[in-house]
């Protein structure tokens, strides 16, 4: 996919999902943060050739407003049943948190119309990550008062609700669910291997209720986003640790960096990003393709760049 700013005002990259190797929708923050300019805005858009030509989608106006907006997650069941997840824009904010409020918003029509979705009430600070199956039963993950949050919808209008927080992980930024009964959930862990921490994976075949943590390389400080195109075959953004010299100083940075599992997210093996990337923000493989994934990310502005697990 070539490089993305479908609104020809800023756009940066939060999201992305494909149902097919040339249909895509992309999710994220439009326009600049300025105090003297227009707010930051949630916004989709969708291609079908590819990435060559984007159409700006109807978003609800809950993810517009004198603070940013944004969606961080975004997810379809291949048909017409969509979700995306992020933070809502011109709310008050949570200052227990320090977080603007979570968002949810739904379609039916692959996309095209968004309406505004239905969370609890209280529990939930964050929401980063959503994986949709066929019929629109939703699985979103994000940042509870108490620890990692995990919220399921049963249909393609259903309001979310909370199904609990697993061990093993910190904080959730991911998930995905290829099956209605197998999910993977991505994070990062509770203790801290070195200065940026550790990631972690977690893997559940029961829908959700009992999870078991997956084998993460060391060298990863982090996952933000996790993709299973198959039950077997799932690949996951985030960053790496690398050492770096710095004026005769050896100090720790993170880079982008990919990770894959080819057994359903029990073990990972680390990969490397394309070198043009800032950061990765998601990461999509369609259930179409075996071998062909999409991850977004940003690079002085919001791209979307083809890769391979």
């Amino acid at each position: 996919l070539a490089p993305v700013d479908p609104t020809g005002s800023g756009f940066t990259a939060g999201a992305l999902d494909c149902v097919s190797s040339t249909e895509c929708l992309i999710g994220g923050s439009a326009g600049f943060f300025s105090a003297n300019g227009p707010p930051a805005t949630g916004d989709v858009a969708s291609t079908n050739d590819g990435g060559s030509t984007w159409t700006i989608a109807t978003v609800p106006a809950e993810l517009y407003g004198s603070e940013s907006g944004m969606i961080n997650g975004l997810s379809c069941d291949g048909i017409d049943a969509c979700a995306a997840v992020g933070t809502a824009g011109g709310f008050a904010p949570n200052f227990a948190t320090n977080t603007e409020p979570p968002a949810a918003i739904r379609s039916v029509d692959g996309g095209v119309d968004w309406t505004e979705g239905v969370l609890p009430t209280a529990g939930v600070n964050d929401l980063t990550a959503v994986s949709c199956l066929a019929g629109g039963a939703c699985e979103a993950s994000g940042d509870g008062n108490t620890g990692p949050a995990l919220l399921g919808a049963t249909s393609a209008t259903g309001a979310f609700s909370v199904q609990g927080s697993p061990a093993f992980a910190q904080t959730l930024a991911g998930a995905s669910c290829p099956t209605a009964s197998e999910c993977v959930a991505v994070g990062v862990g509770g203790g801290y291997a070195t200065y940026y921490g550790q990631a972690t994976a977690l893997v559940s075949t029961d829908a959700g209720a009992l999870w078991q943590q997956g084998s993460v390389p060391g060298g990863l400080s982090s996952l933000v986003a996790v993709s299973c195109g198959t039950a077997s075959v799932c690949v996951a953004a985030g960053l790496a640790n690398e050492m770096a010299d710095t004026e005769g100083d050896i100090v720790e940075n993170t880079v982008p960096a990919l990770a894959y599992s080819s057994d359903g997210g029990l073990v990972w093996n680390q990969s490397s990003a394309p070198s043009t990337l800032d950061a990765l923000y998601d990461v999509s493989c369609p259930p179409t393709s075996a071998t062909t994934c999409f991850a977004a990310g940003y690079s002085g502005d919001g791209i979307t760049t083809p890769v391979t697990p």
